[in-house]
Formats: structure tokens, sequence, C-alpha cells
């Protein structure tokens, strides 16, 4: 009898793809043991290396049609302060300033992972493998391992008050900020000690960001000159003009061509080749900028706002136009804004407390199409629907 790669339909609407006998779908069940199988998390995979899943999975997960917020996503208790994507896109951490109200959740069904940390976080950083979180709250750093959860030993002990961290794209790095000399400190993460010759800045860092090559460190601080540039090869510093005030925040794109940093009371997007202000590019249209976050495919710019009315806005990055019929976000100081890696997603979190609406949002990306190369895999309602990485044993139920 002939064979094919043929799909069947979970409960919780998942998929699964097994080799079976032509026609006798409808009668089969999976020998699951001894296979490896795949979580219907969402997250994306290398088609070169799932064959028979790959054609099968880009058919199935499909784009959505509008900007449109998801239902039944956990709504902050209290002061929103962050928001973080896991590199694989199966976990969404939103942050707040209060101990056991932060929350990471599933993005395979947006239920809360109750053996995560709900420690108080004013900024979060996943390491680029996905397997550490880290949280900086105060004076306290804590990175997490994502498989048990459990805090990682070793992590250097702070005393005084931190605001940001990041990871290097080679996960190599942790950078982090300190309200005391030196005000920033990078780590090295096999083994927590301090990377030696990293230059003074001024001032405590309200935001910092590795470019995507690993290149460059970007730090914005309140003191003029407001913004430092590093090269992480030697830990020079790069020649920037000063910044008209306080940098709150940054982003770089996914070309690193690009560097949005909200000063008090606008935007300026800068050419992080000439440093120069990109023409048409948005400046003061987002209020007090909040946030920002690129898409994967650099192609749009989400920024959050903590003066309204317009709280969340989408540019298109190649005219710098509004992208229109984006959902209003309620909250008066929005506070976190991060689409997913796999672009299927912009979350958004506000820094205020309320009992009657909504504070967190997670909102569905139209457009949304894998990386060359990749295919997504299924979400599922339900908490273990699998796919088997490869063929399997096929038995007759009984």
């Amino acid at each position: 009898m002939s064979r094919a790669t043929v799909l069947l339909r979970g409960t919780g609407g998942g998929a699964i793809s097994q080799d079976a006998p032509v026609g006798t779908v409808s009668n089969q069940k999976i020998e699951s043991s001894g296979n490896k199988w795949l979580e219907c998390n969402g997250s994306l995979i290398q088609s070169s290396l799932y064959p028979e899943l790959a054609p099968i999975l880009a058919a199935l997960v499909t784009s959505p049609t509008g900007w449109n917020v998801i239902a039944g996503v956990p709504n902050s208790t209290d002061v929103g302060k962050c928001v973080a994507f896991s590199p694989d896109n199966s976990l969404l951490f939103f942050g707040t300033d209060v101990i056991g109200t932060s929350v990471v959740l599933r993005t395979s069904n947006w239920s809360i992972v109750s053996t995560a940390p709900t420690y108080k976080a004013l900024a979060a950083a996943f390491s680029p493998d996905g397997t550490r979180l880290a949280l900086v709250a105060g004076d306290t750093l804590r990175v997490y391992n994502t498989t048990t959860w459990a805090l990682i030993t070793g992590t250097p002990v702070i005393t005084v008050n931190l605001s940001c961290v990041a990871y290097s794209p080679d996960g190599t790095k942790l950078a982090v900020s300190s309200q005391t000399v030196p005000y920033l400190r990078v780590y090295n993460t096999a083994d927590w000690t301090t990377v030696s010759g990293t230059p003074a800045v001024v001032g405590q860092p309200n935001t910092l960001a590795f470019s995507p090559d690993g290149t460059k460190l970007a730090v914005g601080v309140a003191p003029s000159p407001y913004l430092y540039v590093i090269n992480t090869s030697d830990w020079s510093l790069v020649t920037v003009a000063a910044q008209p005030a306080a940098v709150i925040r940054l982003a770089w794109n996914p070309a690193g061509t690009q560097l949005a940093t909200a000063v008090t009371g606008s935007a300026r997007i800068l050419n992080t080749t000439t440093w120069a202000v990109v023409v048409g590019a948005p400046t003061t249209a987002v209020g007090t900028a909040a946030g920002f976050s690129y898409s994967p495919d650099g192609t749009k710019l989400a920024a959050v706002s903590n003066a309204g009315p317009n709280y969340l806005q989408v540019y298109n990055t190649a005219d710098w136009t509004l992208i229109p019929n984006t959902p209003a976000i309620v909250g008066t100081a929005t506070a976190g804004v991060a689409f997913s890696p796999n672009q299927r997603y912009l979350a958004t979190i506000s820094g205020e407390v309320s009992s009657t609406r909504s504070l967190t949002a997670v909102i569905t990306v139209p457009g949304y199409s894998p990386a060359a190369g990749f295919v997504a895999l299924p979400t599922s309602n339900a908490d273990k629907e699998l796919i088997p990485q490869s063929k399997v044993r096929i038995k007759a139920l009984p």
C-alpha cells in the first residue's frame, strides 16, 4: 500500500503529521515511544531540518487579517514596567514593579506558567538561546533557568539600584546599569566575572541595548551627553553628537542601520553611520516616548507613549507613514512594547493600576510571514499537543 505524510487535527486545535497508509488516517494512533516531539507553541523551525513537516505547516499557519487585541490574555495587576518575548516565541514575560505580580505566559494559549518567577522587574531580557531570563529590579539581578525556573547560582550580588539589562547577541555578555560607580557594568555569562575595560559613563543608564551584530552597545543616560555608543571589540567610544535631552529608551533596527531613541518629550531616529536624525522619521508624534520595538523584518516601528491620546503608534519604516487601524491601547502610562521574534504578535504593558480594564495587550500583526527558510508551528489550546519530529510507527486503534 502506498504511504504519504498526512496531517491529523488534535482536539486542542493543533496538528500532527505522521507517515501513514493512504486512506487510513481516521483509524490510526501514534506510537510515540522513542521519538522526539515538537510542542504546538507557535515557535519557528528550520524548514530544511523538517522536510516532511515544512510544506504542511506552511499551509496550516495562516496570517492574521488585522491588528486585533487577543482576548483572554491575563491582565497586569500592578504597575507595568517591561515586556519581553523568548527567542523561540513560546514565552512572553510581563514585568511589574511589585513582587508577586509579574507573569510568564505561554504564547500557545496565553496561560500563566505557574512555576515561572513572579518577582518584580524594571527590565527583562531573555538570553539569545532562550535558556535564561534576566530580571533587574531595585538592588537585585536575578537570572533564571527557563526550563526549571530555578535561579542561576553565582550571578553578581549587587546592592545598589538597577534599572536596565541586555544580553549580547552571542549570549556571552550581560550588561546592566547601576546607581553607583561604575554606572555601566558588563559581565561574562560563562563565569560572571566583570568584563574589563568598559568605559565610564556619566550617570545611571536609563536604557541600554547591543546592536544586532554585537559590535556596539548603546547606552542612554540622564546627564549630558545623554547617549553613549561603545565599540564592544575594545570598549572605545564612538563619536556621536550630543542629544538634546535625556535618552529614556532606545532600540536598534534589525539591520543595525538605525537607532530609535526616546528623549524627553520626543523621539529621534538616528542613522548609525552618520548619527544624524533620519529625515522624515517621527519626532514628537509619539508624545513622551516610552518605548520602541522594530519588527523582526525591519519594516515596522512600534512606539508607545505615556502621554495620549495615541498610546501606541506603528510606522512603516520605508516612508514613516502611520499604519492605520492599529488598536487603541488603554492606559495613561504605556511602559513597554515588543514584537514577537516571529512577527506574529505585538505586546504592550501599561504603567498604571486598574481593576476595571486590561493594561496588558497582545495584538495580532497582519501580514505575518516567517523568515525565509523557516516555518511556524501551530498553536494549541492543549498544554501537551505535540508534533513528531520524524516519521513514526502506526498502530491500529483497538
